[in-house]
């Protein structure tokens, strides 16, 4: 039997090995059983995204196809069987047909007027070769992402010499890739991928060739030339310089996945529910004599908060779980944080001696989140193996401190691909709906105050014009788990085309209290609901009925006389086994049916404004 020691140890290595290998820039941990690897990718690209190898060999051994397209004018064509058989693609622009080797050479001489015309040339070069490498995003929605240029290593005109100036070779590339990025951001399911970022954080010197060709080949190390009719035979180039070409692949792969995992999560982390005492500060407060100050915070302790900050602004829900009193942990932070980081900024903060996993329960029902949304940080380990004990679906993240920072900042279980209005007002929308329940609970009737409640829901059919709401109703299908009646994952290319052959329905949701925005997503293809989903934030104000009374008011207008629908269990989505059965559905073997001309009333307390076609409004 291993020893504490031992144990503590062995994860030791095997944190070092994690956050220090290829997998550095995207922590597994939050990942370790849940995330999935892509069946297929495309890779568009010159001979050196061929270089790369990633058709030949990867770390998962995902199958990938490579397109070279040094030289055409049109890409292949592709059915779109062929095109849906790629969960993503990948395409490299190569600098050299943008940016030529002599572009720059005697620039010192020419007027800042000369250099923007010959930065806007290159920028229209630019926008040419990506409207046309991207021609299967254009086509068929496949999820695109478009690799960034590297930046040369250092700036040719000499160490100190102005850097921010087109002169400088550095700069002019690092506006393309400016430039670049704000060209993929008007387009649907197409993101930036900052590969000058991750030759930077791995080491320029050690994969970029530009000390020893011009830099605008933009290639990696080795380059090895045939040179061995020279009079003095140098060694080869790996005896000159120091590179790791091997390694940078491999975290350039697995950064690639870790981007799939961003913009098609499996298992996304909605809520980071932390201790306090050697979590967020340093010691214990109830059992030090020592004053509250700075030094508490300062160094890791901050950065952890400066973490969660931005956790927050991506969307993500916060909570407390500490073992000192709730005055002590208000008077603690007041003094420590609160002018930094408000405790306002927390959905839930628990305190006292009650075990932890029943604060947790309290946690999850006022949040209304399952545990495998949820990850648990605390410095104690008997802590952490009681709350795993009590919900083995949740993540408990191990007590080594110096690496929660990081992992809250890079896991890809922890970013989005977009932030959405609705995910930045996240917690105040669930602190309002807290306060919702606590007026429920002490009103008279739950039907008067539904009632008083005044609740407004707009009903629309999304098109694909609509990016931002199209962005929401994606993010509601691939995050959404208690009240999904089939728990479908879409990618973004399949989504787009079932809103080209189907209707997508959206509902958005109002109360004399709270504007919860876009809540909810109904998809419907030839009279079958193929799914029903609606975040956790408007349950029980019936919501739910109400906008399938719409719906099935708008389907009995358009001629249809039957409605299927479909209900498949998932781990998670208890919470609407029955909605089809309350909604008068009969069950007839896998699927639900109504006869529409049977159908009857819903209840729902509130008004539904839907809108068909031309934006205006009729209330049901």
């Amino acid at each position: 039997m291993s020893t504490p020691q031992a144990r503590r140890t062995t994860l030791a290595q095997q944190l070092f090995q994690w956050h220090n290998g290829a997998s550095a820039l995207a922590p597994i941990e939050l990942g370790l059983g849940v995330a999935r690897l892509p069946r297929k990718i495309l890779l568009v690209g010159h001979c050196h995204a061929q270089d790369w190898g990633f058709h030949e060999r990867n770390l998962t051994k995902t199958p990938v196809d490579f397109l070279l397209v040094n030289n055409l004018q049109v890409l292949p064509p592709k059915t779109a069987d062929e095109i849906n058989a790629y969960d993503f693609q990948v395409i490299q622009l190569p600098l050299r047909f943008v940016f030529g080797d002599t572009t720059l050479w005697g620039a010192q001489r020419r007027s800042d007027e000369e250099l923007e015309q010959l930065f806007s040339v290159c920028q229209e070069k630019l926008f040419a070769l990506l409207d046309l490498y991207t021609g299967y995003l254009q086509s068929h929605g496949l999820t695109t992402l478009v690799v960034n240029f590297m930046c040369p290593a250092i700036n040719p005109l000499g160490r100190l010499m102005p850097k921010h100036t087109l002169r400088n070779p550095q700069y002019f590339v690092a506006r393309l890739n400016e430039a670049l990025e704000k060209r993929v951001a008007t387009w649907a399911n197409c993101y930036s991928f900052d590969l000058d970022g991750l030759s930077a954080y791995f080491g320029k010197r050690l994969v970029q060739e530009d000390l020893l060709n011009v830099f605008s080949h933009g290639a990696f190390l080795p380059a090895n030339p045939a040179d061995s009719t020279r009079i003095e035979l140098a060694p080869p180039l790996q005896e000159h310089f120091i590179h790791r070409g091997q390694e940078f692949r491999d975290l350039l792969w697995l950064e690639l996945l870790a981007a799939f995992r961003t913009f098609s999560p499996s298992a996304p982390a909605k809520l980071l529910v932390l201790d306090l005492d050697d979590t967020l500060w340093r010691g214990t407060i109830a059992d030090e004599l020592e004053p509250l100050d700075a030094q508490r915070i300062e160094g890791w302790p901050l950065g952890i908060v400066e973490a969660l900050a931005y956790f927050k602004d991506r969307g993500g829900l916060l909570a407390i779980l500490s073992r000192n009193p709730t005055a002590a942990i208000h008077n603690a932070w007041s003094v420590l944080y609160e002018s930094r980081f408000s405790l306002r900024n927390f959905v839930c903060v628990k305190g006292g001696h009650t075990p932890k996993p029943e604060g947790m329960l309290e946690i999850l029902q006022e949040t209304n989140l399952t545990p495998e949304s949820v990850v648990f940080i605390d410095d104690n380990p008997a802590e952490r193996a009681g709350m795993k004990a009590a919900f083995p679906g949740m993540r408990v993240l191990h007590g080594y401190h110096y690496y929660w920072r990081k992992i809250i900042l890079l896991s890809p279980e922890t970013q989005v691909s977009h932030i959405s209005a609705e995910s930045q007002a996240r917690t105040e929308l669930i602190q309002k709906r807290q306060h919702i329940r606590q007026q429920m609970d002490l009103a008279s009737s739950r039907s008067a105050f539904l009632q008083d409640l005044d609740i407004s829901v707009q009903l629309g059919l999304l098109t694909l014009d609509e990016g931002t709401r199209v962005s929401r109703c994606f993010e509601l299908l691939n995050k959404t788990n208690q009240f999904n009646t089939t728990g479908r994952r879409w990618t973004p290319a399949e989504f787009r085309n079932f809103l080209a052959l189907g209707q997508v329905y959206y509902f958005a949701v109002s109360d004399r209290l709270t504007q919860h925005g876009t809540v909810g997503v109904v998809l419907m293809n030839a009279g079958f609901l193929e799914q029903f989903v609606m975040s956790c934030r408007v349950t029980g104000l019936d919501v739910e009925f109400g906008v399938m009374q719409a719906i099935l008011q708008h389907r009995e207008a358009l001629g249809e006389v039957l409605v299927e629908a479909q209900f498949t269990v998932t781990p998670l989505n208890a919470m609407c086994a029955d909605f089809w059965l309350n909604c008068g559905f009969s069950v007839d073997g896998e699927r639900h049916r109504l006869v529409l001309a049977e159908r009857k009333p819903l209840p729902f307390l509130g008004r539904v404004l839907t809108d068909w076609v031309s934006g205006s409004g009729d209330a049901t």
